[in-house]
């Protein structure tokens, strides 16, 4: 179970910026993962018309723990985005 949120607002005529934070947590078989995400994403748009055509580029943060038993494992990863 998870959920998330995402934040945005133009910063240009052609640019937006969206702010994004998620967790989810799954629990089976004796073991508890959880992930959290934090990143934030720049969109330039060819158009703001009716059909908005847009690249992206983002970057941000993973942060995973997985417990099974009394072993609890963590770690922090950055990732980075491009989308058309």
């Amino acid at each position: 179970m998870g959920g998330g949120l995402r934040f945005g607002t133009p910063f240009a005529r052609d640019w937006d910026v969206q702010l994004d934070a998620s967790h989810a947590r799954r629990s089976a078989s004796g073991a508890k993962v959880q992930q959290s995400l934090l990143g934030v994403e720049a969109i330039f748009l060819f158009s703001r018309s009716e059909l908005q055509p847009f690249v992206s580029f983002g970057v941000g943060a993973q942060h995973d723990e997985r417990t099974r038993g009394v072993v609890k494992t963590s770690g922090t990863s950055p990732f980075g985005s491009v989308g058309v």
